[in-house]
C-alpha cells in the first residue's frame, strides 16, 4: 500500500507542478466588465478549474492504464514522467488557461486576473521548454497557484 501512496503523491506533484516563477509580462488580454462581480467570477473560474482538475485526473488514469495499469510501473523512469507531462499536465493546464481567458473578469480585478493567467501561461511555456521543471517536485505552477488562491480561487490552486 505504501508504494501506491508514493505513486499518488508523484501524480499529485506532477499535476500540481509548482515552481516559484515570477509574474508574466502582462501579455494576457482579459475581458473585463463593471457588470461582473468578483463572487460571480470566482464561481465561474473555479468551475473551469474543477473541470481541468477532473480532466487531469482522467488523464492520469488513462496514462496508467495505457502503461499496463500499475501506477508504480507507469511512472518508472524520466521518459514516462516526461510523457505524462507532455500528454496530460501541460495540455490540461493550457486548456484551463484558454477557458479562463473566455470568462469576463470584474473590471476592478482585471490586472490581478491577468497576472494569474500570465503566471499559468509562463508555467506552461517553461514546462514545454524544460520538461524536468514540470516533473520536478517543485514544478512550474506553484507561483500561479498561490496567486490564484490569494485572489480567492479554490479549485485553481492545483
Amino acid at each position: 500500500m505504501r508504494g501506491w501512496r508514493a505513486i499518488l503523491a508523484l501524480a499529485g506533484a506532477l499535476a500540481v507542478a509548482g515552481i516559484g516563477i515570477g509574474c508574466g509580462d502582462g501579455s494576457t488580454e482579459v475581458t473585463a466588465s463593471a457588470e461582473v462581480d468578483k463572487p460571480t467570477y470566482l464561481k465561474k473560474a473555479d468551475a473551469v478549474c474543477n473541470q481541468a482538475n477532473a480532466r487531469t485526473e482522467r488523464g492520469w488514469e488513462d496514462f496508467v492504464k495505457s502503461k499496463g495499469g500499475d501506477p508504480t510501473e507507469a511512472f518508472e523512469g524520466k521518459a514516462a514522467e516526461n510523457e505524462f507531462a507532455t500528454t496530460v499536465v501541460l495540455p490540461q493546464k493550457q486548456w484551463q488557461v484558454d477557458e479562463l481567458k473566455k470568462l469576463t473578469a470584474p473590471e476592478a480585478d482585471r490586472d490581478e486576473v491577468e497576472a494569474i493567467l500570465d503566471a499559468y501561461q509562463e508555467g506552461i511555456d517553461v514546462g514545454e521548454a524544460d520538461l524536468d521543471a514540470v516533473t520536478s517536485v517543485q514544478g512550474v505552477f506553484k507561483y500561479a497557484a498561490r496567486t490564484a488562491e490569494k485572489f480567492g480561487l479554490r479549485e485553481c490552486r492545483w
